[in-house]
């Protein structure tokens, strides 16, 4: 390949490109797209702009009255806060809890998602959601936007052509900027993690199992809660460290690691705690283990109540439903390789299997001297029957109905406008028969009542949690305790007489059980007024009371309130956490989940057999690690900003616009192009533009264009103006008969684009019309122009399904029709493209795409199709349909009016090994001219993400070798780095 200066553009652009595909590392946590249609405010502070969907005005007002606040006691504790302004967007795009932070040098951004956590969640136990989750996430970006002190290093990082992430984002293991930013949410709050019982129950459960993770992977994702650890495990390593060494050797690190001295993490870190962070953890380790067994010593002098396993139980399991007979139990369960589904069992344990026991003496008659297994666990159970995963959405909160036939299921549903919400449905667990009760209703926890006709669960929505009643023939709601964004509410139990509903309240700091009357919506507290938090109601069999989850004794057991007199009782006494009972109506036991350090077991305690005795609380000083005490200044004391009822919001219209500069370049064996890309967009991803330009040589598409979109209406406007050409004929590797390509190619174009979200799948519908003018390009000249009309229209179907435990497999087809004229020739195309490709292991992905065109027989050289080369990237999608991207052939590798693609790949991650078949031909009926292409490729696209200011990027690299076609025997490699609007 002939050298030239351009080529250093694309090298650059392979280091931005590894940059953004390590760019999730970087990102505090994962965000999702909002939807830019809606009816978006701003409301603006000294350092924050809060933009928002009109429907989460009082929770954003709410946020903006605060938040400046708790800017100054971050900024205090963290020891620094940016100077500039944080564009904070609030988006519900699940209906679960969760944020994230951006710390771009650049462009500091922050996400909310604001529906309130339930209080089984790690961050449930907490004074106020928006309070604790503002300053989670603004904790990321103090801690994580800090600025280097270091001349090169800011010079480096004053350069706007790729996101900006200073030395603490970069070196920092990721367990460092979750456990900062837990700590900071325990000290500044004095609730969250730190101070809750879960975050004790994981780190005593996985001491005692021998099963914390090694400081190599505390950063790692396991199987249960492995991704939990950075913030459980990680806020607790540094909670231990502030205690040894004092509270300001934690903003002493940090400031190491941004000197002007570059240092890497542990070069910092030695620096203030006077050895390794690893060396020092496994001291934090034993030191943990220590305390675990204390408490589990201390625990068993008081006398161990947990009842019996009835299933041995790995990760996530849901909360077990009995059927009203006591005969069944229905819970959701977790299988290696296969999305987690609904099973039915039978509650009394199955009998022994006769050819297992003829195995045994069979085995003992051939070895008398072996010594038979002993049976640690129960038996698995074989499930009567289960509810597997619908293209790919799991059920979950499975209920029985009376019959014992019926049972009321959630399951996430899309919207229209891509958002998920969870709905409600109707599954005949005898015929397999599923009926649809709400659509985007957002109700959870839902239970029917008595008499099978209506149902009560917990509806969240725009950041507050109502109880309701539902009519499950219809799906009609009707709220029987309103919510705020100052009471939330967290499951839901029908009495056993179907006239009432229990349920737990969290205001005031704490959780407590609430009973309903669904007549007269008449609401009482009931248990005792002692602090403690109580959660998950099932009531007693006669309706007497209620079996509830207590943090009372500083551990997560079950306790009986009485209904009458509120007083309350233990049931169990476990050493890590009983959660999520279930009472027997025909033999008065209950049914509950205990934590392990691989999940849950599923066990039984008789209501007859209960703990004896109250239950003393655990001491302070048996906690794994000591909850840090609460900061000088919290945001609990500092005052409002504002009174959130004053806050005035205005129009958020096209937004505040950002932009970056990015470089683009494209390199092959056949040519080379590189240069700027200019995007511009604004945090809600409303309004985006994108103008680039590339020189090169060879065959490589260069040239200028400008793109703009406007997704504030549906169905999304796209407008784009260009002048491109592409030379085949110069191409570095000789391909003959492309000269008839060449061509220099001048338009302008207007689409609309519809995306939508089914249940079924997601769809995509694209009409435009698109006029310029095409001249062919003859020894570098540009000849007569051809005026160039054409309209199209494109339909892109994709579909998931799930193939019971056997995995999932989608399948999507694209059709693409076009008509239009060039110079004087009338000509029409239509090309269709289908894909199916089934997940064969979690990590290995079988895909076969194929794609087949034609067009008018009469048709100019240019409006044939041609296939090889990369994409036409500098002109918008629907205007140069013909050219068929393949990057390992030379542009031009196979013309005709015919053209048929069949790619077979085996994936792993980005990652394929792929083998090509491509054929063109002429109009008439005879066999098209095939040829054929092995290669290895990494082929990865990202979708535009407007808080980091990056539109949609596609990155590929790959080897490959032409086993025949124009250049047989020849192995090629490519890169490109190309961008859409």
């Amino acid at each position: 390949m002939r050298r030239h200066p351009l080529v250093a553009v694309a090298v650059v652009g392979v280091a931005v490109a590894a940059v953004l595909m390590l760019s999730s590392r970087l990102v505090a946590q994962a965000t999702a797209a909002g939807v830019p249609s809606d009816d978006w405010r701003t409301i603006t502070t000294a350092h924050f702009r809060i933009h928002f969907p009109a429907a989460h005005l009082e929770w954003a007002a709410k946020v903006a009255s605060r938040i400046e606040a708790i800017r100054g006691d971050v900024a205090r504790l963290v020891g620094y806060a940016p100077p500039g302004i944080v564009d904070v967007v609030i988006e519900d795009p699940s209906g679960r809890a969760n944020g994230s932070a951006l710390a771009d040098l650049s462009g500091l951004g922050i996400t909310f998602w604001p529906t309130p956590p339930d209080p089984s969640a790690g961050p449930g136990h907490l004074n106020d959601w928006t309070e604790l989750l503002t300053t989670h996430e603004f904790a990321h970006i103090a801690h994580l936007a800090r600025p280097s002190r270091n001349p090169m290093d800011r010079l480096w990082l004053g350069v706007p052509l790729y996101p900006a992430f200073g030395p603490v984002a970069r070196n920092a293991p990721a367990w460092v900027a979750e456990g900062y930013a837990t700590l900071i949410e325990g000290r500044l709050t004095g609730s969250g993690r730190p101070h809750g019982a879960w975050r004790a129950a994981v780190l005593r459960e996985w001491a005692l199992e021998g099963l914390l993770p090694s400081y190599a992977a505390l950063d790692d994702t396991g199987p249960f809660e492995g991704g939990s650890m950075r913030y459980l495990v990680g806020s607790g390593f540094l909670e231990w460290l502030a205690a040894q060494r004092g509270d300001s050797s934690l903003p002493h690190l940090w400031r190491r690691m941004t000197a002007r001295q570059k240092r890497s993490f542990d070069e910092a870190f030695v620096g203030v705690f006077g050895d390794g962070p690893a060396a020092l953890y496994a001291r934090f380790r034993v030191d943990m283990t220590a305390r675990a067994l204390e408490a589990r010593r201390w625990r068993e002098a008081q006398g161990v109540a947990a009842g019996a396993v009835v299933q041995r139980l790995d990760r996530e399991t849901g909360a077990p439903a009995l059927s009203a007979d006591g005969s069944l139990i229905a819970i959701r369960v977790a299988r290696r390789g296969a999305p987690p589904r609904i099973e039915i069992w039978h509650t009394l344990p199955e009998a022994d299997d006769s050819s297992v026991a003829r195995e045994r003496e069979r085995a003992r008659a051939l070895d008398p001297e072996d010594v038979p297994a002993i049976a640690a666990w129960p038996r698995p159970r074989t499930p009567i029957t289960a509810l597997h995963a619908y293209r790919g959405r799991v059920h979950d909160m499975p209920r029985f109905f009376p019959d014992g036939e019926q049972l009321l299921v959630s399951r996430p549903e899309p919207r229209a406008d891509g958002a998920y919400r969870a709905d409600l449905f109707v599954w005949n667990r005898k015929t397999g028969a599923m009926r649809r009760v709400t659509t985007g209703a957002g109700i959870r926890y839902a239970d029917p009542a008595p008499d099978g006709a209506t149902a009560v669960g917990v509806r969240c929505d725009v950041g507050r949690c109502d109880l309701v009643d539902v009519q499950l023939d219809g799906g009609a709601i009707s709220v029987l305790a309103a919510g705020s964004l100052q009471r939330s509410y967290s499951g839901a139990r029908v009495s056993p007489d179907g006239r009432h509903v229990a349920s737990a309240v969290h205001e005031g700091g704490r959780w407590r059980v609430v009973i309903v009357d669904r007549a007269t919506k008449a609401l009482r507290t009931t248990g005792p007024d002692d602090g403690a938090s109580r959660y998950d109601p099932a009531w007693l069999p006669d309706g007497s009371g209620l079996v509830v989850t207590s943090d009372r004794s500083g551990v997560m057991d079950l306790e009986i309130i009485d209904r009458t007199t509120d007083a309350a009782r233990p049931l169990t006494r476990v050493i890590g956490a009983a959660v999520h009972a279930e009472v027997s109506r025909r033999d008065r036991a209950v049914y509950f989940l205990e934590l392990h350090a691989r999940g849950y077991n599923l066990r039984r305690i008789s209501l007859d057999s209960a703990a004896h005795g109250d239950t003393p609380r655990l001491p302070a000083a048996l906690a794994p690690v000591a909850p840090p005490a609460l900061a000088a200044s919290s945001p609990e004391m500092a005052p409002p900003t504002a009174p959130a009822d004053s806050i005035v919001a205005r129009p958020y219209g096209v937004g505040p616009l950002n932009w970056r500069l990015l470089p683009v370049g494209v390199v092959s064996s056949t040519g080379y192009s590189g240069g700027l890309a200019l995007y511009v967009t604004d945090p809600a991803g409303r309004t985006s533009g994108l103008a680039q330009f590339a020189l090169g040589g060879g065959a490589a598409w260069r040239g200028a264009s400008v793109g703009v979109a406007w997704r504030g209406r549906r169905p999304a406007v796209e407008a784009d103006v260009w002048q491109v050409r592409q030379e085949p004929s110069h191409g570095l590797v000789f391909t003959p008969g492309p000269a008839a390509i060449d061509a220099e190619f001048t338009g302008a174009a207007l689409a609309l684009r519809l995306e939508r979200v089914g249940s079924g799948g997601w769809h995509n519908y694209a009409a435009g019309i698109s006029g310029g003018s095409v001249a062919p390009v003859v020894g570098g000249d540009a000849g007569t122009a051809q005026t160039r009309w054409m309209g199209f229209v494109e339909i892109a179907e994709r579909y998931r399904q799930t193939l019971r435990d056997a995995g999932a497999w989608t399948e999507s087809i694209a059709l693409h029709a076009s008509t239009g004229v060039t110079g004087e020739t009338h000509w029409r195309r239509l090309i269709a493209r289908g894909t199916v490709a089934a997940r064969a292991t979690d990590d290995v992905v079988i895909r076969v795409e194929g794609t087949y065109g034609r067009v008018s027989s009469d048709a100019p050289a240019f409006e044939q199709f041609a296939v090889g080369g990369m994409a036409p990237w500098l002109t918008p999608a629907g205007v140069l349909p013909q050219r068929i991207a393949i990057p390992a052939e030379p542009p031009g590798a196979g013309i005709g009016a015919r053209v048929a693609l069949v790619r077979s790949a085996i994936e792993s991650g980005p990652w394929q090994l792929f083998y090509d078949m491509f054929g063109t031909g002429a109009q008439a009926e005879r066999p098209l001219t095939w040829s054929r292409v092995l290669g290895l490729e990494l082929d990865r696209e990202l979708a535009g993400e407007p808080m980091l200011r990056l539109p949609t990027v596609r990155g590929r690299v790959g080897l490959a070798y032409a086993i025949d076609g124009p250049s047989p025997g020849e192995v090629r490699a490519y890169f490109g780095l190309t961008f859409a609007p």
